[in-house]
């Protein structure tokens, strides 16, 4: 009996001891959990954003359809209804708002994850370059102080989203206003960094898409046709799946596919052709 009870002490021991191995063991890869990983953070590692944050500079989902309210960008224009083409004379049919809605929703995210993205890998100071460089003399701002800001945001951080962000916003307020030499300059920006065909703005607007198509408009109304082609055939190939939005007949938004954009300025091209003959 005695021999049983000293072995079974034994016993305990030793699982005491294993016991508090494994506890070790557990912090120590808690420790190395908690540090910086060695390779480069990319969007796919970061959660969902949070679409409902209590800070108002949050970006939350705009009014559900029918209405699409877009929001004005920090520099005075509302990019989504300037930076796309007006209603072309062969108006395709409108996108469903069901459509629309989820669209909508996966570029506020986009958006959302971008900053997230920017914010892990270089910190706040990105941040507060990013706010500055959007400030206006409408917001508070300066425009010496916005342009000081958004080029040591170029030179400091060339492959930051909110560098992409803030060329993005710069370019759709130069549509906005049918500044088109402008336009193509910041457009121009965001088509030599890769890193940029991406871009998605605070108020929701895929940058490139948008002023492809834009630009586009303003070639054909031009008769730059072979300018106008190039990229139509960038928007076929890279942009697809995007929805590009108009103001309609009663000035509410309307959205329309690629392929029914491109189908229209390229109608209008040989329309303008034939007359020119």
């Amino acid at each position: 009996m005695g021999q049983q009870v000293i072995e079974d002490r034994r016993v305990l021991q030793s699982l005491q001891t294993e016991i508090a191995r494994i506890n070790t063991q557990l912090a120590d890869v808690k420790g190395k959990l908690a540090k910086i990983p060695d390779r480069p953070i990319q969007l796919s590692d970061l959660p969902p954003p949070p679409m409902d944050m209590s800070d108002p500079s949050s970006r939350r989902l705009p009014p559900p359809p029918p209405v699409f309210q877009q929001g004005n960008e920090p520099n005075g224009g509302n990019a989504l209804t300037a930076a796309t083409p007006p209603p072309p004379r062969a108006m395709p049919q409108n996108i469903g708002s069901e459509r629309v809605a989820t669209y909508r929703k996966e570029l506020i995210e986009r958006n959302a994850q971008l900053h997230q993205a920017d914010q892990a890998i270089y910190g706040d100071e990105v941040a507060e370059l990013y706010k500055a460089a959007r400030t206006s003399p409408t917001s508070g701002g300066t425009s010496e102080s916005s342009n000081t800001a958004l080029n040591k945001l170029l030179s400091d951080y060339p492959q930051s989203n909110a560098a992409a962000m803030v060329l993005s916003e710069k370019a759709l307020q130069a549509a906005s206003q049918a500044n088109t030499v402008v336009a193509e300059q910041y457009y121009k920006n965001l088509t030599t960094n890769e890193n940029f065909s991406s871009a998605v703005t605070d108020s929701g607007v895929e940058a490139k898409p948008a002023l492809t198509a834009y630009l586009a408009y303003q070639y054909v109304q031009q008769n730059r046709f072979t300018e106008a082609n190039t990229l139509l055939q960038s928007l076929e190939q890279n942009y697809s799946s995007a929805l590009l939005a108009t103001p309609g007949p009663q000035g509410q938004m309307q959205y329309r596919s690629v392929t029914d954009t491109v189908k229209v300025l390229r109608s209008q091209m040989g329309t303008s052709t034939s007359a020119g003959k």
